[in-house]
């Protein structure tokens, strides 16, 4: 329903930032990530502190990559040494 409301919403009010919000979501929905992040570039340009097209932008530009690594570590310590530290080391 909102899918075929927005467009006739945004004819008349076409700067309506929270129909073009609503836009975004049903967008990245549809998994069309690609089209929704200009819109948010665009609603940052009309209100650049908007805390939730901001976290909108940030998650259309991660869902929008099509590459994408992630590289992770830990760190142990240990509190005494051991006489044979090798047994930790995989070979």
């Amino acid at each position: 329903m909102f899918i075929l409301l927005i467009p006739q919403g945004l004819r008349v009010f076409p700067k309506s930032e929270e129909l073009l919000i609503r836009k975004v979501k049903v967008l990245a929905t549809l998994h069309r990530y690609k089209e929704a992040l200009p819109i948010t570039d665009t609603l940052l340009q009309m209100n650049s502190g908007n805390a939730e097209v901001i976290k909108l932008n940030i998650m259309l530009k991660d869902l929008s990559w099509k590459n994408k690594l992630t590289i992770s570590g830990g760190y142990t310590h240990f509190d005494k040494e051991f006489k044979d530290d090798r047994r930790f080391c995989k070979h």
